[in-house]
C-alpha cells in the first residue's frame, strides 16, 4: 500500500508528465547531463527526452544563432534566472521561449545542478510585437495623415484648432482660435454651400456630419479634407452646443482615386483597342468579358459570347487540350501558359491562335482566368512560305549570296559553296571581294556599287576566282533590299556559272564565222556562175537565136510570090517564137547578172528594176534617193541589188499591194535603204523567226557586209530596212 509520500511523488510526476511547460533537471556533478526532462520538450523542440538524455549538449545546438551571444552574456552576468530567447525547432520553424532556471546547491554550497521550467511564448511574443507595431503604425499614420481636430463651441461661436489643423490649413501658429466666418472663407467657393447645409442639418436635425470637401490655404493650395463631427455637449433641450470635428487631409487619396479612374479609363481603352483578343473566363468555363478584337476573331457579337461556355467556340481537335489545361490551371497545377490551338468562327472557318493566360483571385477568393489571344493564322502561313522560300533558295541551282548594307556576307546557299569552294563558315562575315579575279578595272566595280547604292539592280557578266584559284565566268545580278523607311539594309546576289556556256558560245561563234565565210564564198561562186551563165546565154544562145531570126527573115524574102499562105504564116510564127526566146534569154540573163549594173551602175539599175517591176505587176513602184552621187564599194553593188530585187519580188508575190517605194538616204557614216508597201503585211511570227529562205538570204547578205537588216510590219504594209557602213566605218 502506497504511503502518502509515495502518492504525492507519483502525483507530482504525473503532473510534470502532463504539463505543457518543459520541466527539467540538468546535473553538473558528478556527471553533466539531464537527469530529467518532461515529455513536453518534444512538442516544443521536436526532439524527444531520450535524444536529450543521449546528447546532453543538444539544447545548445538548437538555440537560435542570433541569440547565442546574448544568452551567454546574460548567463555570465546573472547566472540562472528568467531569460527569453529563440530556438529552432527540428522542423526548421523558429519558437520564442521563456526559461526560468534555478541553481541546485549541495551541502557545501556548490552548484551541482540546474532545475528549470521552459515555456513556449511564441504566440504571446508575436501578439505583443504586433501590438507594438500597430501602435507605432497608428501614431505614424496620424502623423502622416495629418489628422487634426476642430473644437467648435457654438455658444461662444469660437473654434479651437489643434496644431495639426493649423499646419494642415497653412495658418500661422497664432491662429489657434478662429471664427466660423474665418472657416467659411477657407472653404472652397464651390463647396461652401454644401458644407454649410450639412452643418445646419447636424445642428438642427441631429444628422451626422460626415463629408468630404475642399479648403483653400492662404498660399492658394487646394486641399481635400474629410470632416467628421461628434457632439460633445447638448443644451437642456437636447440641441448640440459643442462639436469635436476630426479632420483628415485626403488630398493624396483623392488624387490617387482620380489617377486610378484615369488609369482605369486608359487601361480600358488599351484593352478595348488592343490588337489581341482579351477575355475573362469564370470558374465554370463561361465568358465574363471579351473585347472587340476577340469578337472579331470569332465573328460574333458580345451578346453571342458572354455567358457561353468557351468550349463552344473551340475547334474539335483543340477542345480537349484547352479544357484540360484550363482545368489543371484552376487546380493550381503548372501548365504552359502560352500555347497554340484552333478556334471556330461563326462562319465555320478555323483560325490558329496563340493564347497567353493566367489565373487570378478576386477579393472573394473566386478564380478568374484572364487570357490574351493572338491570331497567328497568317503568321504561320508566312512562316511556312518563308520556310519554303528558304528551302528553295538553299536548293537553288544558282549561287545565292545575301550581304548586309556594308557588303558583309550573312548567308550563302549550298550552290555557292559548290561553285566557289568556300564553306559556309569560311564565307560568313567575309566580303564578296574574296572572289575578286583581278580581271576587271576598278571602274567596273565602281559602276556596280553606284548602281546598287542608288537602289537599282545591277546585271552583268563578271570573271571571278574560286578558292583554288581557278577562274570562271558568271552572270551576276545584285538587287538591293530596302526596309519600310526605304533604307537599303541588304543586297541579294544571284550568280549563274556560265563558263561552259561561254566556251560553247565561243565555239558557236567560231563556227558561225566559218559558216559566214563559206556562205560569202559560196555566194561569190554562185554570182560568178550566174555571170558566166548569163555571158554564155548572151554570147552563145543569144547570138544563135539572133542568127536564126536573121536567117528566117532572109528566107522569107527569098520565097516566091506564089508561096502558099500557110507556109508564110508558119514562118512568121517561128519568127515570133524566136523573138520570144530572145526576150526570155535577155530576161534570164538580166536576172542572173544584170548588165545594167556593169553598164550604168547601182542607182540606175535600181531605177530600171523599179520600172520593170511596175510594168510586170501593175504595182506603182517609186524610188527616192539623194540628188548627189552616192559612192559605194564595189562589193556592195550586187548584194544591194539582190536584196532590193528579192524585196520587190516578195511584194509582187505576197503583199497584194498597189503601191511600193524604195527610199535611199545617206549619213556621213552609213547608207540607209527602205522598201515599203501598202499591202497586207507579213505575219509577225514570220518576220521574227526569219525562217523563210528569202528573208534569211537577204539578212545574211547585209550582215556579211557589216550592216543591219530588219523587217517592220504593220496592218497596212511591210517595210524592209537595212543599212550599210561606208568603207571607213565598216564593222569588223
Amino acid at each position: 500500500m502506497e504511503t502518502s509520500k509515495d502518492l504525492s511523488q507519483s502525483l507530482m510526476i504525473e503532473l510534470l508528465e502532463r504539463s505543457r511547460d518543459v520541466v527539467y533537471r540538468y546535473d553538473i556533478k558528478p556527471e553533466s547531463g539531464y537527469s530529467y526532462i518532461s515529455p513536453a520538450v518534444e512538442k516544443l523542440t521536436g526532439y524527444t527526452p531520450e535524444e536529450h538524455y543521449r546528447n546532453p549538449s543538444l539544447f545548445r545546438q538548437y538555440i537560435h544563432p542570433d541569440d547565442v551571444a546574448r544568452l551567454r552574456e546574460i548567463v555570465e552576468k546573472k547566472g540562472a534566472g528568467l531569460t527569453t530567447f529563440r530556438i529552432i525547432h527540428k522542423d526548421g520553424s523558429v519558437r520564442w521561449i521563456e526559461r526560468n532556471e534555478t541553481p541546485v546547491l549541495n551541502k557545501t554550497g556548490h552548484v551541482v545542478a540546474y532545475e528549470g521550467i521552459i515555456r513556449d511564448i511564441t504566440a504571446q511574443h508575436t501578439a505583443l510585437t504586433a501590438l507594438k507595431k500597430s501602435e507605432e503604425r497608428l501614431q505614424k499614420a496620424q502623423q502622416v495623415a495629418g489628422m487634426g481636430f476642430l473644437d467648435w463651441d457654438i455658444k461662444t461661436n469660437e473654434i479651437e484648432l489643434s496644431p495639426q489643423i493649423i499646419d494642415m490649413y497653412g495658418l500661422d501658429p497664432g491662429h489657434r482660435w478662429i471664427t466660423p466666418e474665418f472657416f467659411a472663407r477657407m472653404c472652397h467657393p464651390d463647396d461652401l454651400e454644401f458644407v454649410q447645409k450639412n452643418l445646419e442639418e447636424a445642428i438642427t436635425g441631429n444628422k451626422p456630419y460626415n463629408i468630404d470637401h475642399r479648403i483653400v490655404r492662404p498660399d492658394g493650395t487646394i486641399l481635400w479634407v474629410h470632416a467628421q463631427a461628434e457632439v460633445q455637449k447638448k443644451d437642456e433641450e437636447g440641441r448640440p452646443i459643442q462639436f469635436l470635428v476630426t479632420v483628415v487631409d485626403i488630398t493624396k487619396q483623392k488624387m490617387a482615386i482620380q489617377a486610378l479612374q484615369d488609369n482605369e479609363e486608359r487601361y480600358r481603352a488599351v484593352v478595348e483597342n488592343s490588337h489581341e483578343g482579351i477575355l475573362i473566363v469564370d470558374e465554370n468555363y463561361r465568358y465574363e468579358y471579351v473585347n472587340d478584337t476577340f469578337c472579331m476573331l470569332l465573328g460574333r457579337s458580345r451578346k453571342e459570347i458572354i455567358g457561353h461556355d468557351f468550349r463552344e467556340f473551340i475547334s474539335e481537335e483543340s477542345k480537349h487540350l484547352v479544357a484540360e489545361r484550363y482545368k489543371k490551371r484552376q487546380q493550381g497545377e503548372t501548365v504552359p501558359s502560352r500555347y497554340e490551338f484552333y478556334i471556330l468562327r461563326k462562319d465555320g472557318r478555323k483560325k490558329l491562335v496563340e493564347i497567353s493566360s493566367t489565373v487570378v483571385k478576386n477579393s472573394k477568393g473566386k478564380k478568374r482566368t484572364i487570357a490574351q489571344l493572338l491570331d497567328i493564322t497568317e503568321q504561320r502561313k508566312a512562316e511556312e512560305e518563308i520556310r519554303l522560300q528558304s528551302a528553295a533558295l538553299e536548293s537553288a541551282a544558282n549561287s545565292i549570296i545575301i550581304t548586309d548594307s556594308a557588303g558583309k556576307i550573312e548567308w550563302v546557299n549550298k550552290t555557292f559553296t559548290k561553285i566557289n569552294g568556300y564553306t559556309r563558315k569560311e564565307a560568313l562575315g567575309e566580303n564578296p571581294r574574296i572572289l575578286k579575279s583581278g580581271q576587271h578595272p576598278q571602274s567596273f566595280y565602281k559602276e556596280m556599287w553606284n548602281t546598287i547604292l542608288a537602289g537599282k539592280t545591277w546585271r552583268g557578266k563578271i570573271v571571278n576566282r574560286k578558292k583554288d584559284g581557278a577562274l570562271y565566268t558568271e552572270e551576276l545580278s545584285i538587287t538591293p533590299i530596302k526596309n519600310y523607311k526605304n533604307e537599303i539594309t541588304h543586297f541579294v546576289a544571284i550568280q549563274i556559272d556560265i563558263t561552259q556556256q561561254e566556251a560553247l558560245l565561243q565555239e558557236l561563234h567560231t563556227a558561225l564565222e566559218r559558216l559566214h565565210h563559206l556562205s560569202h564564198h559560196s555566194n561569190q561562186r554562185i554570182e560568178n556562175e550566174r555571170k558566166n551563165i548569163a555571158r554564155n546565154l548572151h554570147d552563145n544562145l543569144g547570138q544563135v537565136l539572133t542568127a536564126i531570126k536573121m536567117d528566117i527573115s532572109w528566107l522569107t524574102r527569098q520565097l516566091p510570090q506564089e508561096t502558099k499562105s500557110g507556109v508564110i504564116e508558119r514562118i512568121h510564127e517561128t519568127k515570133s517564137l524566136v523573138n520570144q526566146a530572145i526576150s526570155t534569154v535577155q530576161q534570164i540573163t538580166a536576172e542572173l547578172r544584170p548588165n545594167i549594173l556593169d553598164e550604168l551602175g547601182l542607182w540606175n539599175a535600181l531605177e530600171y528594176l523599179c520600172e520593170e517591176m511596175s510594168k510586170r505587176s501593175g504595182i506603182a513602184f517609186g524610188i527616192e534617193m539623194p540628188q548627189t552621187d552616192i559612192s559605194v564599194p564595189e562589193e556592195f553593188v550586187l548584194p544591194v541589188y539582190r536584196v532590193v530585187q528579192e524585196a520587190t519580188t516578195n511584194i509582187i508575190r505576197h503583199s497584194g499591194a498597189t503601191k511600193a517605194i524604195l527610199q535611199i538616204k545617206q549619213s556621213p557614216n552609213e547608207i540607209f535603204f527602205s522598201v515599203r508597201d501598202n499591202g497586207t503585211g507579213i505575219p509577225q511570227e514570220k518576220t521574227e523567226s526569219m525562217r523563210s529562205f528569202g528573208l534569211m538570204g537577204m539578212k545574211e547578205r547585209i550582215e556579211l557586209l557589216g550592216g543591219e537588216f530588219k523587217i517592220r510590219t504593220e496592218k497596212k504594209g511591210t517595210e524592209v530596212l537595212f543599212n550599210l557602213p561606208l568603207p571607213k566605218h565598216k564593222k569588223s
